[in-house]
């Protein structure tokens, strides 16, 4: 299974990113996003924003997944459905959203202290229907090897 460590250095050995663009989250940042969730982190989670929370070269630059960026996802997952599903299919009260692509899609966990590395789930306008991913862990190992891919 991914680990921080593990995707941090699989990131410098394919040069995804060099050293210097590792931008880790400061205790600060992760108070701060602590504070925009509804409900406790889950430490998958916590481990990504410790490693690579606000950065990591060109991996996953097309995304707002770093901080601070992703702090307000929530209320714009709400707009995007608001606006597709008119009611009909709401994020759960202890959804965080913590990544949205284009302004179209989002993947969210709950964050309910069910599990350490929890199930990630993604929307795309217009689909009527949440799909599920599968672990945090195991979406950000799909992400990673498809940029490995492309290094």
């Amino acid at each position: 299974m991914l680990t921080a460590e593990k995707l941090v250095e699989r990131l410098l050995a394919a040069c995804i990113a060099k050293q210097e663009q590792i931008l880790p989250c400061t205790e600060d940042d992760l108070r701060d996003v602590a504070r925009h969730a509804p409900g406790p982190l889950p430490v998958a989670y916590l481990d990504f924003l410790y490693a690579v929370g606000r950065g990591a070269g060109w991996f996953l630059q097309d995304v707002d997944i770093y901080y601070p960026k992703m702090l307000n996802l929530n209320e714009q997952a709400r707009d995007i459905l608001d606006n597709w599903e008119k009611g009909r299919l709401e994020l759960p009260a202890d959804g965080f959203v913590f990544s949205m692509r284009n302004g179209e899609q989002f993947m969210f966990f709950r964050a309910n202290e069910q599990s350490d590395n929890p199930d990630v789930y993604h929307y795309f306008e217009g689909r009527g229907r949440f799909r599920q991913v599968g672990p945090f862990w195991s979406f950000l190992e799909s992400e990673l090897r498809e940029a490995e891919g492309l290094s």
